[in-house]
Parts: structure tokens; C-alpha cells; sequence
């Protein structure tokens, strides 16, 4: 039987998180036990060691103070040993905004992190990444590489300014066009890349280790 561990402090968020995935699991016709846990140190805990042992999908909430991952010391050792007894095991990481994302830009490559979910998500985009990563077994959630191709120069510009943090305003104002423009270029590069929402743009798309040149005569 798949289990999912939601790990976030809030108690808002933790029902939250649970009772959008008791919906979906309902709609799926799937049994899934959910277990919440306050901390990385609560789901360690002897007394979890039976949900341990049969976990399926851990979904995490990432914040300041969860400590699962440190950008010089790497996952929590916590996780790297559940990720060695378990190596079907998969992590959503989410996350309240851009440049806090951005923050887990590397976390993108490692095999256990199936998605990197935007707080900031419409409920039925949140319902629906959700859904695609808990359900998808052996089924992945990135477009294909030559999707890329597809993108114009201009688009390419837009996607990866988002992805670097820039408001609509900020990026228009840089490139000399209106705001509609810029949402327009958007929508169409989420089109050809098959997805909704801007934050599984992580999956897709390399941020350039430089500035992007914003400057649309160059």
C-alpha cells in the first residue's frame, strides 16, 4: 500500500496538504495512508520506523528551519539513508517562492526529486502537480529535451527572466514591451512545453550560469 509523509511545521498547511491529497487519492480509487510530521526529526523517530519501511512518496514542505537539505552539507543524512532503503522513493519539494526555489536549482538533477511545487500555485495547478508526481509510478513528469527547440529567442529570454525572479513589469520594462506582451510570450511557451504552470519550468529549463542579456537590440 503506498504511504506519503507530508513534513512541514504548520499545522495549516499539513491538513491543507492531506486533505488535497485524500481527494485526489478518493478520485484516483487509490488506498493511500498520509502521515504528517511536524519535522525531519519526528518522521526518524523509532516509533515511525513501520511508516518508514513502507513509504511510497514523501511529499515536503520546504522551509527555513526544515533542515532537509543544506546547499554545503547536501540532504539531511536522514534522507539520504531513506533514499538508499528506498530508491523508488520520491520528494516534492515545496516551496513559497521563486528566488526561494531558485535556491534548489541543483536539487533539480537528483533522482529522488520527482517535482518542485510553487505555494503560490491556482489550487486546481497544485491539485494537478500534485497528482501528475504521486500517481505517475515510472512515468516522468519533464517534457522532452527537444521541446526546447521550440521556444523562440524572445520567449527563451522571458522564461528564463521569470526563472531568475523577474516580475512581468521588470522584464517588460527591460525589453520595451507592455506587460501583455510579456504574459502573451509566456502563455505560448507553457503551451509548447505541455505544462501550466511557470514552477514546473524547473524540471524543463537550465538557468544560464550569467546575467541574461536583456537588451532586445543585441
Amino acid at each position: 500500500m503506498p504511504q506519503i509523509a507530508i513534513v512541514e511545521r504548520c499545522h495549516f498547511i499539513r491538513n491543507g496538504l492531506k486533505s488535497l491529497l485524500l481527494d485526489i487519492t478518493q478520485e484516483q480509487g487509490h488506498h493511500t495512508e498520509i502521515h504528517t510530521f511536524n519535522s525531519i526529526s519526528d518522521i526518524d523517530k523509532c516509533r515511525y520506523k513501520s511508516v518508514e519501511n513502507d513509504l511510497d512518496r514523501l511529499i515536503m514542505v520546504v522551509n527555513a528551519s526544515s533542515g532537509f537539505y543544506s546547499l554545503t552539507k547536501g540532504f539531511h543524512p536522514f534522507i539520504e539513508n531513506l533514499v538508499a532503503r528506498i530508491p523508488n522513493i520520491k520528494i516534492i519539494i515545496i516551496c513559497e517562492d521563486t528566488l526561494q526555489r531558485l535556491a534548489y536549482h541543483e536539487l533539480r538533477s537528483h533522482h529522488s526529486v520527482s517535482g518542485i511545487i510553487s505555494t503560490k500555485s491556482k489550487i486546481d495547478d497544485l491539485k494537478a502537480q500534485l497528482e501528475s508526481v504521486v500517481y505517475s509510478h515510472n512515468q516522468s513528469v519533464r517534457p522532452n529535451n527537444s521541446s526546447r527547440i521550440m521556444l523562440t529567442k524572445r520567449e527563451q529570454q522571458v522564461i528564463n527572466a521569470l526563472l531568475s525572479g523577474k516580475s512581468a513589469a521588470t522584464i517588460a520594462g527591460k525589453l520595451n514591451v507592455s506587460q501583455k506582451t510579456i504574459s502573451a510570450h509566456k502563455i505560448n511557451a507553457l503551451k509548447k512545453l505541455n505544462i501550466r504552470t511557470i514552477a514546473l519550468l524547473f524540471d524543463i529549463l537550465p538557468l544560464s550560469s550569467q546575467e541574461i542579456n536583456m537588451n532586445p537590440y543585441q
